[in-house]
């Protein structure tokens, strides 16, 4: 412990002696772009200070900031950006993603509760050529390769700062520079010193943290500790985790939903208010993909398999002996560390132990597709919803422990015609198609009619139904499938409820977790609202101060069920939702996100993704986030979870008494 203490202060001073350094990154106050110009102003105070008002409800408004003088910035010899942001709105939360031109080179998102100032630090990410392959491409690089969100450092056009889901926005932006010497470390310059990069734990061979396991050995000693520190269940909570000393409402023996006292709960099968805060992903699944050359990747020899690792897998087995071992100290874990609800993704044997409450995904019928999204009129979507449950979810039927379901998961709805186009495209034979043929011939009389509505030329509707169309401008043609996409939406939530309700009547439809671009879409929103006991979000923004879904009526319960604060340390090239390079920053961000979860009147829960950080290579799709409560060798954030505990043990009365957001004007 004292050597860790003696490395982070040295880091600290090391940063601290860094900020101190640099430049000004100095900008043209009278050119400044904007994507709403009518809607946001930017009045320059000294040389790259600023006030930035934005007062919109369209989605991503940002604006950029120009080089003063030339056509690009060289941040190339730096290692750190840096600002302050003042909020000068009292009563909300103000949030900036900052960019190097675009979001495809996101550095962190800055975050300041109401009427706050901070400083904000986030690491540059350089791109570059090492002279050869490294084998990977995943979606956070090392400095120095291409890739991942890594940009050309010395020819930065310009720095982009977007509000991710606005409503009104007031801040002070002061002191922007550049600052840090950028040092390269020697062993990516080469193949030869780069290989292999991932050591016998899972970690990042060319790098170094306080934490960073060395032998197996540590392993137990680690664990053996940890176990020594473990707390009780928090004392505020009763055996679900609801509000042991709150109002007694009525008791049903299942969790159901009501608003008390102006905001929404989930109350518990005791009776008691219920907040649910929950981990997402709790399992020992972590593949890595090792075949052909790939093997150079790795200090440990090729699987008897020949094609996968699973790091975090072999250091739990080691660390626990057996995988029932780790399922029940995972759950003395997340009572420890202030958490009550296993989230989706999770092991089944953790929702079967009757320990703490759950959510869990139903998946969808195996059935075709139209476009990217599941055809809702296939015979064999009808058939699947019939019976969702099946053998495989039956005892969760009457599982007191289970709070409700999803079905789906992030489905891409898209625009307000964007499946009927999908349909529109399909060869003949798709399901959609046909239904949307059905839906034409019943407001059309005939062909020549619905050719002069559309502006085409058919002869016939089998001709129509045969040809593999573009997507049509007549605005009778936009309408009709407009209709046609809500249609199928709504089929899909309708049959999604009623398949729930059928199984489980006693649990509550949580939605299909909808994600960012689905917030602006308000055909899907109002849907949801409609068909959902519960309607669901994956969003990862660091304050839900300015959560007002377009469409989503005011009154009715959300939950948050995928959220994260990133993290950048313990050798991993990037995260998702960086607060800040700095230590403590991470914390910080956690204990603000969570305050503004709990004051929004409509939120009954967040849910944290992951439980450990994702592989360092990348999983299937190259997501190789640091984001983990624990990380490859299962060795927990401290720090972290800490904070997690501190909200956790006021959360029931800081949501009680939190005034919520307020803008002006009322809105």
């Amino acid at each position: 412990m004292k050597d860790k203490l003696v490395q982070l202060l040295l880091s600290a001073l090391t940063i601290a002696g860094q900020l101190c350094l640099g430049e000004p990154v100095l900008w043209k106050a009278t050119e400044v772009q904007m994507t709403h110009p009518t809607a946001t102003t930017v009045v320059a105070e000294g040389v790259n200070d600023a006030v930035i008002t934005l007062d919109t409800v369209a989605p991503w408004p940002n604006i950029r900031l120009l080089p003063a003088t030339g056509s690009t910035w060289d941040f190339s010899a730096y290692r750190y950006l840096s600002f302050e942001l003042e909020n000068l709105c009292p009563d909300s939360s103000a949030m900036l993603q900052v960019c190097l031109e675009s979001s495809a080179c996101t550095l962190g998102r800055a975050s300041v509760p109401p009427g706050a100032s901070k400083a904000f630090t986030f690491r540059l990410r350089h791109s570059g050529d090492p002279g050869f392959d490294p084998m990977f491409k995943g979606r956070r690089m090392p400095d120095g390769f291409p890739g991942g969100n890594n940009g050309n450092t010395a020819a930065v056009k310009s720095l982009q700062f977007i509000v991710p889901f606005p409503v009104y926005l007031k801040v002070r932006l002061r002191n922007l520079r550049v600052h840090g010497e950028r040092e390269v470390n020697p062993a990516v310059k080469s193949a030869e010193t780069f290989f292999p990069l991932v050591d016998e734990f899972g970690q990042y061979v060319h790098s170094d943290w306080p934490t960073k396991m060395r032998s197996q050995d540590e392993l137990q000693q680690r664990h053996q500790a940890e176990v020594a520190a473990l707390r009780e269940n928090v004392p505020a909570w009763n055996r679900w985790g609801g509000w042991a000393a709150g109002p007694q409402l009525r008791a049903t023996g299942f969790f159901r939903t009501e608003k008390y006292a102006g905001k929404w709960y989930l109350v518990d099968p005791d009776g008691r208010l219920f907040f649910s805060r929950g981990v997402n992903a709790l399992g020992m699944r972590a593949y890595w993909l090792n075949d052909g050359e790939r093997a150079k990747l790795f200090r440990r020899p090729r699987p008897a398999s020949g094609k996968v690792f699973n790091f975090y897998g072999d250091n739990v087995l080691a660390k626990y002996g057996s995988a029932t071992a780790w399922n029940e100290f995972q759950l003395r874990r997340l009572q420890s560390w202030g958490f009550n609800t296993v989230a989706n993704w999770s092991e089944p044997a953790l929702y079967k132990a009757q320990k703490m409450p759950y959510t869990l995904n139903l998946p969808l019928p195996k059935c075709p597709k139209v476009g990217d999204i599941i055809d809702v009129y296939a015979d064999e979507f009808a058939a699947g919803m019939a019976d969702l449950f099946g053998d495989d979810f039956a005892y969760t039927r009457e599982d007191p422990y289970c709070i409700g379901f999803f079905v789906g998961n992030e489905l891409k709805f898209g625009s307000t015609t964007h499946i009927g186009e999908q349909a529109l495209a399909a060869k003949a034979e798709q399901p959609a198609k046909r239904e949307l043929l059905r839906q034409l011939q019943a407001k059309y009389a005939d062909i020549s009619a619905f050719n002069a509505a559309w502006a085409t030329n058919f002869g016939s509707w089998d001709a129509w139904l045969a040809a593999e169309q573009p997507p049509p401008t007549a605005p009778a043609a936009r309408t009709d499938l407009a209709q046609f996409s809500r249609a199928f939406a709504e089929r899909f939530l309708r049959l999604s409820r009623d398949a729930v309700k059928r199984g489980a009547p006693n649990h509550l439809y949580l939605g299909s977790r909808l994600m960012n671009p689905d917030y602006f879409r308000e055909y899907i929103n109002e849907l949801s609202a409609q068909y959902c006991d519960v309607v669901s979000y994956n969003l990862y923004i660091l304050h839900f101060d300015l959560f007002r879904p377009r469409g989503l009526p005011r009154d009715i319960p959300v939950m948050i069920t995928e959220n994260t604060v990133g993290t950048e340390e313990r050798g991993l090239f990037g995260t998702l939702t960086c607060a800040g390079a700095m230590p403590g920053d991470r914390e910080t961000a956690l204990r603000e996100l969570f305050t503004s979860v709990l004051r929004h009147p409509q939120l009954v829960g967040l849910h944290h993704f992951a439980f450990k950080d994702q592989t360092l290579l990348g999983r299937w799709d190259g997501e190789n986030f640091g984001f983990g409560l624990v990380d490859v060798t299962d060795t927990p954030y401290q720090d972290f979870v800490d904070v997690n505990r501190a909200v956790a043990e006021t959360m029931y009365d800081m949501r009680h008494t939190l005034p919520p957001a307020k803008f002006p004007d009322g809105r």
